[in-house]
């Protein structure tokens, strides 16, 4: 049976990336049983070349055997990526007995002579003597470690545990339909497929559970725990503030009914979510102030070492390919971290009546930095020499001078759903619109016109509520109010005004939802660098060092002044704040919740108090009053 060798190009090319894991084996992505690769014999045109030859030339006969010169070409080459050298080193045995047998076709015989490969049918017959070049860097890294114990775990793997053995197919596509699985998992080759043993090649299983960390400085421990205590904090901040809001009534009202009646029962539950609100809500916006102030410039400090990083990537010290590539993967994340959490704040914020400038300001700014952040990443392209550490120990002459883990890589990273643009990009949109919301709604400088005549400066939105509720098909359907069922004002859709505001609860509401699923997303991201599903370590969760322990500390403050001011009421816990002849004194939180003219569509969604015609306050219900004036 003739074996045809095919040149790769096309699917197989793959540019400066070529990794160890593809390089060693004839094709990753085909059928096979357990430890056993399979492919056609195929040969690397960016692999060995002849330095300097103008025309072009190879030798893989040079590369691969001769142990002078075959270690700058099979490790060290950055011409022309090494990994197209090993590439075709692993095969170049194979092909010469082939060549030495005459199974090989006339097109098979061409390219090897192209290659500058001559016949040997002994050669493979003795691994150390067919694979000296790949077998003698990998033996000579693993025992550099001294009594340390080998460099990376892969070097105490066996070879039998990856590729035990090689099944090369006659030429590419070839497949007899005669392939049959039995009991154990174990594939049956006809005679005209060529095997050779891969159990004493060479470690093709190096690259096995490769330390691959994140860099401390943005994705060491105390970082990742403290990413996921700003995205939990968040989401329990949104469940609390809600059910100190109004979401405690109903159960209040389910366990009242059967004893006092719907009617008293619901006024019951009322009054005790009066006192609840009173004695929590406060300390809870208070504290989200603080908290929202504190996520900011540390999501701003992280963005910043991102973009030091994404300028010279050397500064992520990564050691090999893999361990880059999991430090890009996370800057998604981390970027998205700087926008979804401090928005949904911000958001909470205002839904509480909170409309202060420097707290948007600096929230933009987080905004614009991670979004920035992420197309950086998203277009930056690393060089694959260059921004790999150099190692810390010289290197065997045998690697010539190149640590070989440099070129491990598993082709993919932790799954991260903020990498992939179809689902970042929308993501994106939607922080910018929320954003641009927020925004707009700090600009009083339309003119809104009141039932009674009066004018006054407002929003875009309150500008656009009047001028809805001015069209002649909303006073027409207002003049029937009177006349709609007790079901229509139960719910509130007796008025136009009634209406807008219920549409109006349906997007705030959709859209803290879609902050909430959005959020849940970058925790599962987070999650993912602690699964075992990948051929590598990602995170260091033993690294705990002073730095690591401050990240975490970090939201410690917040959540301090939360417990304590929900303890000694908001008034007690901030008369420490204000200087020499100031006070606090509580507003007076009475109104006409129905008086649809006055009401601002934000505030009245979660507050009693027209928040949007009071002065700048520090503290929700509070504002600060001279005391000299009294």
């Amino acid at each position: 049976m003739a074996f045809d060798i095919s040149e790769s190009t096309g699917t197989y090319d793959y540019g400066e990336w070529q990794d160890f894991y593809s390089a060693v084996s004839l094709d990753p992505n085909s059928y096979g049983s357990v430890n056993t690769t399979n492919g056609y014999l195929r040969l690397s045109p960016s692999g060995c070349v002849v330095p300097g030859s103008k025309p072009q030339t190879w030798d893989c006969n040079a590369a691969c055997l001769n142990t002078t010169t075959g270690p700058e070409l099979v490790w060290g080459n950055k011409d022309y990526n090494s990994m197209y050298t090993l590439q075709n080193c692993v095969v170049l045995p194979a092909i010469m007995a082939l060549l030495a047998g005459g199974n090989l076709t006339a097109n098979g015989v061409k390219v090897a002579t192209k290659y500058g490969i001559v016949g040997n049918a002994s050669l493979i017959q003795t691994p150390v003597l067919a694979w000296p070049v790949i077998s003698g860097c990998i033996d000579a890294y693993c025992k550099s470690g001294g009594e340390g114990g080998p460099p990376t775990p892969g070097c105490a793997r066996g070879n039998s545990d990856d590729y035990a053995k090689y099944v090369i197919l006659p030429s590419e596509g070839y497949y007899d339909g005669k392939g049959a699985w039995d009991a154990a998992g174990e594939d049956y080759w006809w005679p005209e497929n060529y095997t050779f043993s891969g159990v004493d090649a060479f470690n093709s299983g190096l690259c096995h559970n490769l330390t691959a960390f994140i860099n401390s400085d943005i994705g060491g421990i105390g970082m990742f725990v403290s990413y996921l205590m700003q995205t939990f904090i968040v989401l329990s901040a949104w469940l609390l503030f809600h059910i100190y809001s109004n979401w405690s009534t109903y159960p209040i009202f389910l366990a009242l009914a059967a004893r006092h009646g719907p009617r008293r029962a619901s006024t019951l539950a009322q009054e005790k979510q009066a006192k609840i609100a009173k004695g929590y809500s406060d300390a809870l916006v208070s504290a989200l102030v603080e908290f929202q102030k504190a996520q900011v410039f540390f999501m701003l400090s992280v963005q910043i070492a991102i973009l030091v990083a994404l300028h010279n990537p050397s500064y992520i010290e990564a050691k090999n390919w893999q361990a880059l590539w999991n430090n890009f993967g996370i800057l998604y994340s981390l970027a998205f971290g700087g926008c979804l959490p401090v928005l949904f704040v911000l958001l909470m914020l205002r839904i509480a009546g909170k409309k202060e400038f420097y707290t948007l300001l600096v929230t933009l700014c987080s905004v614009a930095l991670s979004s920035a952040t992420w197309f950086v990443a998203w277009f930056r392209a690393p060089d694959p020499n260059t921004s790999i550490a150099e190692p810390e120990s010289p290197m065997p002459d045998q690697c010539a001078g190149v640590a070989p883990i440099k070129y491990c890589y598993s082709g993919n990273i932790y799954y991260n759903a903020t990498e992939n643009a179809v689902k970042a990009v929308p993501m994106l949109v939607f922080c910018f619109v929320v954003l641009l919301c927020l925004m707009l709604d700090q600009v009083t400088i339309f003119t809104v016109r009141a039932s009674s005549g009066e004018s006054y400066k407002g929003t875009c939105f309150q500008w656009l509520r009047d001028a809805i509720l001015r069209l002649p098909l909303c006073e027409s359907y207002d003049r029937g109010a009177e006349g709609r069922s007790k079901w229509m004002r139960v719910f509130k859709l007796d008025t136009s005004g009634r209406i807008l505001r219920v549409v109006h609860g349906f997007l705030l509401f959709a859209t803290e939802c879609a902050f909430v699923a959005l959020n849940m997303v970058l925790i599962s991201d987070y999650a993912h660098l602690l699964t075992k599903g990948n051929d590598f370590r990602s995170l260091d969760t033993s690294s705990w060092s002073l730095g690591q322990i401050i990240a975490v500390t970090i939201w410690v403050p917040v959540l301090i002044e939360y417990v304590w001011q929900a303890y000694v009421g908001v008034e007690a816990g901030q008369k420490f704040r204000l200087p020499p002849g100031w006070r606090l004194v509580k507003m007076d939180d009475g109104r006409d919740v129905d008086d649809s003219d006055k009401i601002d569509p934000v505030n009245e969604m979660s507050s009693s108090i027209d928040l949007a015609r009071l002065p700048a306050i520090g503290r929700p219900g509070y504002e600060r009053v001279d005391s000299n004036n009294w």
